[in-house]
């Protein structure tokens, strides 16, 4: 099998090599023909790049044959995009306009790129490096998907070993996990907007409790593990959320289009941007409202964003943002397995709410030194909240009349912060390198209160107080300092190697109190009455390290790796939790490791792409949840789920990534364009040095070991049509492995599939979207929660079908 698959690579890679040619040429300037150093030319279909020389001059080798992409970019003048058609040696200048607005769309032939899929990040991407770090990019735009519902398994269908949890059908939050992390709220990534934070706290308390609706998005970019030395030490990497832009061609452009889906609920997306003068311009409002698949799943949400560029000098470029998300929906609870079983849509909880309240404010200020070197600040800052109020008992305990007191949860937060980065590229013996070195400030400050809500069923997030005090009420302010360096060396030709470093000074703070009296069990009746106070400071310095390489094993096939530490502080709800059923680890310890990639990406040919590599992921002290056996100030034993460093990890698996175009491959001169896709991921993680009683061997939560997802995408001019197949093995939802449990908290959560067909269709003004989401209608889930949404088996939405109709302008 082995020696088969050798021969079918090198067949592959013959027919890849054959038939090369040389393209050569000069870049200069549109406004004065002055040469333009240093530009950068890359074919993205083919993973090709190369540098102009100081005078303007280029060259690649061993282009394949075919219509070929070319982006033409040089700092200070607008990227210029042309479609090459390679047959033979051939020769081609490029000018280049000076840039006095924004990065302008990418157009072919005077037409947008529809649904395009990069595989990865180029190395360098405005003042970040990607060298060698596995990295995947999503063209978001035009895609031929579920965007109104941010249905993400559609969108980051080419991602391979992305885990998805569904809490919600109408994609009010993000979960997006991988590599055996955790999807809950995608806390396990750095979570940014346009480049900036967009979690709670980005260190205590990560969780995006705001996800932008994807209609609004240009593109998605994800750096894995090796992100930690750039953006921060998180063991999942970063993922950037990058909005549209007014169109550079028009003072005045637009659309709108409101879509229904069968199940219940109704979306409104609303756009326009343009260009006047030096100033680019964007904005939205997104409207969603209406019910989901089970009864006590009302909701509302809305949506508000706009940015304003200005170039306010040849070298200035400022940008300012500002974002507001409002949203309140209903709860429906979770199940049992039981209940699961007799019912999965049914609903044991109608007093359960959910509001969040988002602002973020940005303000960006690009300058450019000279051709070579520039200078990135960005300032942002966030004021929001999240209120939980609700019955938060087990789904085994009705919650029926007389109703009692519910519990709210309020959380307030308070974040600014700055990130500045410093970008150079210069050349050691005419070969192209790049230096980098960043400095970021964050400051966060959040509030927690826990206590008694109201008896009713409304949403009334008022804490009740008479002859009650709170349950708990902390202040938790946070402090980082961040410095952070990379370098692409240019070996040669072929070879280059990215060192990177990164120091963290964190400083965290928990001031406040719990209550700590003893109650009767069931009856809540309180015997011993107790507040307790707490101050915990605690300061961590980090040194991180990391090393990457990459290696051309041809101008279109790459071959990369890296290695990278990581690190993750304790989170907040790690500090004190109020419940009878729940208990922490005084003791408790930061989270470190390490992640390491070895893959190969690109293009064999011209009809097929692809990424392929394995990855280690090594976890020490990771946190998670067992159960144990506790004593309260009386003496009485109870069980308790008790979080903990439980044990290490190690987290191994390949991923794979394979894009066929069909009609090169089958010499199709048809104008329906066909391409496969396919991504697998296949991992093995295994809890390993565990002092915990029945740990040691089993597997890590949240990882399936088989997840797959297929499908293809159909388009011609303005039409397009997408089938996607997805199938994740069964995993388990605990450290325990427990198989099943008779609240439905922890257990196996089985494998699944699930289809699902999308399609669009543009007319001149006028723009159709629609499809089926779980077309074949499964029964399954993909999560059990322990406290919200449920707790309990939170079930995924069954047959529905969506239909938008849209005008642009």
């Amino acid at each position: 099998m082995h020696k088969r698959l050798l021969t079918l690579s090198f067949l592959l890679y013959c027919i890849a090599t054959t038939a090369q040619h040389t393209m050569e040429g000069r870049v200069v300037s549109g406004d004065d023909g002055q040469p333009v150093s240093y530009a950068q030319l890359y074919f993205p279909q083919l993973s090709q790049v190369t540098q102009a020389d100081e005078a303007g001059y280029y060259r690649f080798n061993n282009l394949p044959e075919g219509d070929w992409v070319l982006e033409v970019s040089s700092i200070s003048f607008i990227k210029s995009t042309a479609t090459v058609l390679v047959y033979q040696n051939i020769q081609r200048h490029f000018n280049l306009q000076p840039q006095t607005t924004e990065l302008q769309e990418a157009e072919v032939n005077g037409r947008k790129v529809e649904g395009r899929t990069d595989i990865s990040l180029r190395k360098i991407e405005g003042t970040a490096i990607y060298a060698s770090k596995k990295s995947e990019l999503i063209e978001v735009r035009n895609m031929v998907a579920n965007l109104s519902n941010n249905t993400a398994r559609q969108v980051l269908a080419r991602v391979p070993g992305i885990n998805v949890w569904e809490s919600d059908a109408a994609g009010l939050q993000l979960g997006v996990g991988a590599r055996g992390l955790s999807p809950d709220r995608t806390s396990n990534f750095n979570m940014r907007q346009n480049g900036y934070d967009i979690a709670a706290d980005a260190l205590g308390y990560p969780e995006s409790y705001y996800a932008p609706p994807m209609q609004a998005l240009e593109r998605i970019e994800i750096v894995r593990g090796a992100a930690s030395l750039q953006y921060g030490t998180q063991f999942g990497g970063m993922i950037n959320l990058k909005m549209k832009q007014g169109s550079s061609k028009h003072k005045i452009s637009g659309s709108s289009i409101h879509t229904y889906n069968s199940i219940g609920h109704f979306n409104t997306f609303n756009e326009v941007g343009g260009q006047l003068g030096k100033t680019n311009y964007y904005a939205f409002i997104n409207h969603r409202f209406g019910n989901s698949f089970r009864a006590n799943t009302n909701f509302r949400t809305t949506t508000f964003y706009t940015g304003l560029g200005h170039q306010l000098t040849e070298k200035l470029h400022l940008k300012a943002e500002y974002t507001h998300m409002h949203y309140l929906a209903q709860q429906a609870g979770g199940l049992t397995d039981v209940q699961f079983a007799q019912d999965p849509y049914q609903s044991l909880r109608s007093r359960n709410w959910f509001l969040v309240n988002w602002n973020l404010f940005a303000l960006t200020a690009n300058y450019t030194l000279n051709k070579r070197t520039q200078i990135d600040s960005r300032f942002f800052g966030l004021l929001g909240s999240r209120q939980a109020l609700g019955n938060l008992n087990t789904p085994v305990r009705q919650d029926a009349r007389p109703y009692t007191n519910r519990d709210l949860l309020v959380d307030h937060y308070k974040n600014i912060g700055n990130e500045t980065r410093f970008l150079h590229r210069y050349r050691i013996k005419r070969l192209p390198s790049a230096f980098l070195a960043g400095i970021r400030y964050y400051q966060g400050f959040t509030q927690k209160q826990q206590g008694f809500g109201s008896a009713g069923s409304s949403a009334d997030f008022n804490f009740v107080t008479e002859n009650r005090n709170l349950l708990s009420d902390y202040r938790f302010p946070s402090q980082n300092t961040a410095v952070f360096t990379e370098n692409v060396f240019t070996l040669s030709d072929r070879l280059s190697i990215t060192p990177g470093l990164r120091y963290e000074y964190i400083r965290t703070r928990a001031e406040g109190f719990y209550d700590s009296s003893v109650r009767i069990p069931l009856t809540g009746e309180i015997v011993i009455d107790s507040i307790t106070e707490e101050s915990r400071l605690r300061e961590r310095h980090l040194l991180l390290a990391g090393l990457g390489a990459s290696y051309q094993l041809s101008n279109s096939l790459e071959l990369y790796g890296n290695f990278s530490q990581n690190y993750r502080a304790i989170t907040f709800n790690n500090l004190r939790v109020v419940s009878p059923a729940f208990a922490v680890d005084e003791n408790l310890q930061d989270e470190k490791g390490f992640n390491t990639d070895l893959g190969v990406r690109g293009n064999l040919n011209r009809w097929l792409s692809l990424d392929a590599g394995v990855f280690l992921l090594s976890y020490r002290d990771r946190i998670g949840s067992v159960l144990t056996k506790v004593q309260d100030n009386l003496g009485n034993t109870r069980i308790v789920r008790y979080t903990t460093n439980i044990s290490d990890a190690r987290i191994l698996g390949l991923e794979t990534y394979l894009e066929v175009a069909l009609n090169p491959l089958m010499k199709w001169k048809s104008a329906w364009r066909w391409v496969l896709f396919s991504n697998l991921a296949l991992i093995d993680a295994r809890y390993v040095n565990s002092a915990e009683n029945g740990i040691q061997g089993n597997q890590v939560e949240a990882v399936p070991e088989v997840n797959l997802k297929s499908g293809v995408r159909l388009t011609m001019d303005n039409f397009g049509v997408t089938y996607q197949f997805s199938y994740v093995s069964a995993q388990f939802s605990d450290a325990s492995n427990a198989a099943s449990s008779g609240d439905g908290l922890v257990g196996i959560v089985p494998a699944y599939w699930v289809m699902d067909f999308s399609l669009r269709y543009s007319y001149r003004f006028l723009q159709i979207e629609g499809g089926v989401n779980n077309f074949t209608n499964n029964t399954y889930f993909t999560r059990r929660a322990i406290g919200y949404p449920g707790p309990g088996i939170i079930p995924s939405a069954p047959l529905n079908a969506y239909l938008g109709l849209g005008v642009r302008f």
